[in-house]
């Protein structure tokens, strides 16, 4: 159910892009993996990247752990779920965010709404189309990220559109967050550092 009226105020749901995806496969007739792969992944380069757990790849994920150490068991998803299933790795994903940064294959103008301000959330953060915005920075004009949580998984993308620069950290423990900061500053400086401070 809605929470709020639509387009009235700003609220993050994982359920918002699963009706979307119903939405989207309704009005084409066609499944969210194969739209994945013609529009995103073939075109970025991502080999390794399905909506799907395909059997091949059983021997290649990680084992999570939680907060205390311990193994979680996470059954294989045979369904798409827009929010929540994406099975990559690391360097795939570097591919995806390069492929954004260079306009994703698509007009310009749909482009430049990705990456610009929809919806404003406090000084410096606000939200593109599917990226958060961190804006009137001081380093390197303004930066995009994203992040995730799923039992035992935590992964943050960040990346400086106009510099060409970014960093993609996908971790199998819920205790990763802490190192986050240690890799962002250690890779980037004085720009990693600010932007710590802008998500506090």
């Amino acid at each position: 159910r809605f929470v709020t009226e639509p387009g009235s105020t700003y609220r993050y749901s994982g359920e918002g892009f699963e009706w979307l995806r119903k939405a989207i496969e309704q009005k084409t007739g066609r499944s969210w993996e194969d739209l994945a792969q013609q529009y995103v992944f073939r075109p970025a380069g991502m080999t390794s990247s399905s909506f799907l757990f395909p059997h091949q790849w059983a021997g290649r994920v990680a084992s999570r752990y939680n907060a205390e150490g311990d193994l979680v068991t996470a059954e294989p998803h045979t369904q798409a779920n827009a929010a929540a299933n994406l099975m990559t790795t690391s360097g795939d994903y570097a591919r995806f965010v390069a492929f954004v940064m260079d306009g994703a294959g698509m007009s310009p103008d749909l482009s430049r709404a990705m990456l610009s301000e929809q919806v404003r959330i406090d000084e410096h953060k606000s939200f593109g189309l599917g990226w958060q915005l961190l804006t009137n920075l001081r380093f390197g004009g303004y930066a995009i990220q994203h992040s995730g949580a799923d039992a035992g998984v935590q992964s943050l993308v960040l990346a400086w559109p106009e510099r060409k620069e970014a960093i993609v950290i996908l971790s199998n423990s819920e205790n990763a967050i802490p190192t986050w900061g240690l890799i962002i500053r250690e890779a980037f400086g004085e720009p990693g550092a600010e932007v710590l401070e802008a998500n506090r």
